[in-house]
């Protein structure tokens, strides 16, 4: 992008205008490629920007989901030993099967769990 801001710029030498001004690029063209170069730039720095917060949120995410995770596995281990002599409930709460590694399935799995350990 800076090489095309000093390109654009220095359009404005006079000794640059002179050249160009017979192949259509005058004054009124130069601040044209300005106005241009200055919404693309400041697209481009919204665009940093809201990369910068889907980063932040994405990142937020995964802590969460692995928190969930960590969490429902202690919870699934501390069940699996008080629930082990009783085959109903070990049952009901699936402990027998591994939790799914699919976020929407992990989901499912774990919705499953809580609902039926109340």
């Amino acid at each position: 992008m800076e090489q095309y801001r000093i390109l654009i710029w220095n359009a404005e030498d006079p000794a640059i205008k002179a050249m160009i001004e017979p192949f259509g690029y005058n004054s009124a063209k130069i601040d044209e490629g300005k106005t241009l170069f200055n919404e693309v730039e400041e697209l481009a720095k919204t665009q940093r920007k809201e990369y910068a917060e889907q980063y932040t949120v994405s990142t937020e995410f995964i802590e969460k989901q692995e928190e969930a995770r960590d969490n429902l596995n202690t919870l699934r281990k501390f069940a699996k030993f008080i629930f082990k002599t009783n085959n109903e409930a070990y049952n009901t709460l699936n402990l027998g099967s591994k939790l799914p590694l699919g976020f929407s399935d992990w989901l499912q799995a774990a919705r499953y769990f809580y609902e039926r350990l109340k």
